[in-house]
């Protein structure tokens, strides 16, 4: 018996079982059955039986050794490689590359000591895909002190590549003599609302301290003892200087320096910031949303603190250490910056926001866009896939495994590797980056 692919005009083909036997001296066939209705799975599978293969269920094939988690490091990895950040800390591939790479794929992925580091990247592929299984902690502080002799080197090509004529770098240190006033309304009236709530306050505080020098008739408090309980508490809300005080042995009166609260009301809402650069090229418009661009710079030092890079604490004792652990944690920011601005479409980030940023009112208080107020209320795409934080996703991609598996039918114990066939969402995401 076998099975026979009989051509349709203009159709699918026709899968026949049929049986070949022999009249006389011609070879002739008969049709058993018609099997074009059964799943291309079920037609392999007949064939292997008419072959005269063996068939054994799939749990009795193979056993799956062990699956270790590989999504979230062949995202990182692709990205370095798709970036050429690793071309940039050295241009040809050596050993003290590929542990810098990943020491920098090992900040996103779990952080914590370089120790730490020789453990956990044996619980994904990192280890494996850059070759570094057998490297000890001392082998890792030399190559930090490697890569700590090119620091400059790598900065000038990523300053190359990244600031080009018109550039504007963002550092807490200006000169200036160009002055811009804004005036925020919301802004003002936020501060107005603050300071009524201090000021009343410190005022319960100071009545209390009133009513106490008030009941000590007998023995009253001394001037000393009055100007200490109030020094406690004139202060703890930053109004003091709103008040004007009267304290004597026995005597404690206050009352609110009205004038020193209009001068300061006066202000609320305004701001100036300064800058050297001639109004042709800084128009007063932009110097607010550069000024207002320092946030992205805030958001860099909140990915170094928290979840995502995790540059504390800080497991070294000696200054050129400490110097390429941040280098470290600089590189490893850069990876995921880039990696953010490819996802931002499954991530909760504001896609339009790099756009916006250029011509929304400098003043302002910032709205969200639309579409990303939809992301935050339905919590997925547009397309239907669930939405992450940074953090989340590259967890969601540690569950695409690397399974090494064991034919039981061979003697020899001869394994395989065979990765977790993707979700839609990593399929997306692999998309995205282009790895």
């Amino acid at each position: 018996m076998h099975i026979e692919s009989v051509p349709n005009r203009g159709s699918h083909p026709t899968i026949l079982l049929r049986q070949s036997y022999r009249e006389g001296k011609k070879v002739r066939k008969r049709t058993l059955a018609n099997l074009t209705c059964l799943l291309p799975e079920a037609i392999e599978t007949l064939k292997q039986a008419l072959r005269g293969e063996k068939l054994v269920p799939a749990d009795q094939a193979f056993a799956i050794e062990q699956s270790i988690p590989h999504g979230h490091v062949k995202a990182i990895l692709g990205t370095i490689r798709k970036i050429g950040l690793d071309t940039i800390i050295a241009s040809r591939r050596s050993r003290q590359r590929d542990l810098v790479v990943a020491m920098i794929a090992e900040r996103l992925l779990h952080g914590g000591s370089k120790l730490a580091g020789t453990r956990l990247w044996h619980t994904t592929t990192l280890a494996e895909e850059l070759s570094v299984q057998d490297a000890d902690v001392d082998e890792l502080y030399e190559a930090m002190d490697w890569l700590l002799d090119g620091q400059k080197r790598i900065e000038k090509k990523l300053a190359a590549r990244h600031l080009g004529a018109g550039a504007r770098v963002f550092y807490d240190v200006s000169s200036s003599y160009y002055e811009v006033a804004c005036f925020n309304p919301l802004l003002a009236d936020e501060r107005a609302r603050k300071r009524r709530e201090l000021l009343v306050a410190t005022e319960e505080k100071l009545q209390r301290i009133a009513r106490q020098v008030a009941r000590r008739t007998k023995t009253p408090l001394l001037t000393d003892e009055i100007a200490l309980k109030v020094g406690k508490v004139i202060n703890r809300h930053k109004v003091g200087k709103h008040f004007r005080l009267q304290i004597e042995d026995g005597v404690f009166r206050w009352e609110r320096h009205e004038a020193s609260i209009e001068q300061e009301a006066a202000l609320d809402g305004i701001y100036v910031i300064r800058t050297s650069e001639p109004k042709k090229r800084l128009s007063a418009e932009d110097t607010v949303r550069s000024y207002k661009n320092l946030g992205q710079v805030e958001q860099v030092f909140r990915c170094f603190k928290g979840i995502d890079i995790r540059v504390r604490p800080i497991h070294h004792s000696t200054d050129p250490r400490v110097r390429a652990h941040v280098f470290l944690c600089l590189l490893a920011y850069y990876v995921e910056w880039h990696m953010r601005r490819a996802l931002g479409s499954v991530l909760f980030d504001d896609e339009e926001l790099t756009t916006k940023r250029k011509t929304r009112d400098p003043v302002a208080k910032a709205k969200p866009s639309a579409s990303v107020q939809r992301k935050k209320a339905q919590r997925t795409t547009s397309d239907g896939l669930v939405v992450h934080s940074f953090h989340t996703l590259l967890e969601d991609l540690g569950t695409l495994c690397r399974n090494r598996c064991r034919v039981l039918a061979d003697p020899s114990g001869n394994t395989f590797t065979q990765d977790t066939q993707p979700t839609p969402l990593h399929a997306r995401v692999f998309e995205l980056l282009g790895v």
